[in-house]
């Protein structure tokens, strides 16, 4: 039996929308009125199939991502209302943030020098990943978004969701997570969210599972699973989030914003917020908890997958674009070739960088030619999000090690590609460069061509991003680091410098201090 209460008294909020009560039938006896009086007579299929349904159906409006200016009928302004500080008895002049020590913060400013949107399914595991022009639903779909600060959104990154005491991922934990309440920890690959808010969480994630099968455009099949093997879909853990879904039941502040997004937003809800034993129904029951020490559960060794037919390792987690050139010096002094990390890279993975050519599948010369790779092996703490990376001189030298052939810029043009090795055994093209008179003549890997890809057709040896750093979303950031435009070009060497005025980044990337790694 449903045990939830309609008579939710909803705060006046200081943040409305143009959007506010367009939706009339999110009560109850309407939205609900095609389920059983006991939602557990469903057989599995029949549960996912109907809410499901009835979660597509629903889903009426679509509220932008961005626009301009930031803040007005788009998800920031809608986060101001969802999350307001009034729902929690603060001030209606707050938001409240997830993650976070401190809870309630002011809800103007936001983005780039206040609190950021965070995606609780991540963009990274295929939420509208694609392009920058996407439009899915999943992108703004207000169930799954939630205000955070800047600095526990790069320490939560796209982990998955786990306690640290069960899960070994490998790498040292910190608990509490850096800017998260003492109940938080974070690891290589898990973040443990604060305790009060993960039966919420788990209630997201399980909402993500079951309205999104790939069935719509500029959308995919998203999974909650134990045995994360199909990359990007797949997100983790199951078990973990059946358990918390019981132990932490929906609060009345999450049962009021899901109701403001049914009537205020988008017309639907979640149905594992108002039905909760729909959990056990679609999901059945978790599984027991891994042996100490082990990465995954034990069922997990036992099953064998199709599409793909490997277990991803690191490497083939790093999406095309998480990591973009923005320097590079190939006349005047040491060659010196400098990226930007948007996320966390993994201790112990090997990057390569190279100037050999890519053919279409696989990279081309090697020892008996001019052109050559070297390798670094990331230190075994991995390197944090929004962090300069690099190889050459000063700032940016390192302990980069010759792997073959011999690796030199030529002055005249060349095409730099950074990449790793995925579990199949081959090359993953991670990002490239290409400069030059003849720059576009040359041969860029497929996965790189929406995102990750720069060709500078320019008559320079040495060059650097100069385009917009701290006001974009990193879509945009993303794009715009491709376009020609948004490049300096020159015969004096390219420095990274603290100032936006001198040919040089600033490091007030994204609004933070970036600095560059000695590595």
């Amino acid at each position: 039996m449903m045990t939830n209460s309609w008579s939710i008294l909803l705060p006046s909020f200081l943040f409305t929308t143009a959007y506010a009560a367009i939706y009339n039938d999110c009560g109850s006896g309407d939205y609900y009125s095609s389920f059983p009086t006991d939602v557990t007579s469903w057989s599995q299929e029949e549960a996912r199939s109907n809410v499901a349904a009835l979660s597509k159906s629903k889903h009426r409006n679509v509220v932008p991502n961005i626009v301009v200016p930031l803040g007005e009928n788009d998800i920031f302004e809608a986060l101001m209302a969802l999350d307001n500080g009034s729902m929690y008895g603060m001030a209606n002049s707050t938001v409240r943030l997830l993650f976070s020590i401190d809870e309630f913060v002011p809800a103007i400013p936001f983005s780039g020098t206040g609190w950021q949107k965070e995606w609780i399914w991540p963009r990274r595991r295929a939420i509208c990943e694609n392009s920058l022009d996407c439009v899915g639903k999943d992108l703004s779909d207000l169930h799954n978004v939630r205000p955070t600060s800047q600095l526990s959104k790069l320490v939560r990154d796209s982990k998955y969701f786990a306690s640290c005491d069960l899960l070994n991922h490998g790498g040292g934990c910190m608990s509490p997570a850096e800017d998260g309440s003492n109940t938080t920890c974070s690891c290589n690959r898990a973040y443990q969210p604060p305790e009060s808010q993960r039966g919420e969480i788990a209630r997201i994630l399980m909402y993500m599972d079951v309205r999104y099968d790939g069935t719509e455009e500029d959308s995919e099949d998203l999974r909650l699973a134990d045995c994360p093997f199909n990359a990007p879909y797949d997100f983790a853990y199951l078990s973990q989030m059946i358990k918390w879904h019981n132990q932490y039941p929906p609060s009345e502040q999450e049962k009021m914003r899901n109701e403001l997004v049914c009537t205020d937003y988008q017309g639907n809800r979640n149905p594992f917020v108002d039905y909760p034993a729909l959990v056990s129904v679609i999901f059945g029951e978790p599984l027991p908890d891994p042996a100490a020490g082990r990465e995954n559960y034990e069922v997990c060794d036992e099953l064998t997958t199709s599409s793909p037919t490997f277990a991803p390792n690191e490497c083939d987690m790093i999406a095309p674009g998480d990591i973009v050139f923005f320097m590079v010096n190939s006349d005047g002094g040491p060659d010196e070739v400098a990226f930007w990390n948007y996320e966390e890279i993994p201790g112990e993975l090997e990057l390569f960088l190279t100037d050999r050519p890519w053919d279409g599948s696989s990279f081309i010369g090697g020892a008996n030619n001019e052109e050559g790779t070297i390798k670094l092996v990331v230190p075994s703490e991995g390197i944090d999000g929004e962090t300069i990376i690099g190889f050459g001189a000063g700032k940016l030298g390192g302990s980069w090690a010759p792997e073959e052939g011999t690796f030199s810029l030529a002055p005249n043009g060349e095409q730099i590609f950074l990449y790793c090795m995925g579990a199949l055994g081959g090359p993953v093209p991670l990002a490239s460069i290409a400069y030059g008179p003849t720059a576009s003549q040359n041969t860029v890997a497929d996965r790189l061509k929406d995102r990750g890809a720069v060709i500078i057709e320019g008559p320079f040896p040495n060059w650097i991003y100069n385009g917009p750093t701290d006001t974009l979303e990193k879509l945009q950031l993303q794009e715009a680091s491709k376009d020609p435009a948004n490049w300096n070009g020159g015969e004096g060497r390219a420095t990274l410098t603290s100032s936006a005025n001198s040919v040089g980044l600033t490091f007030a990337f994204l609004g933070l201090f970036a600095g560059a790694v000695l590595i």
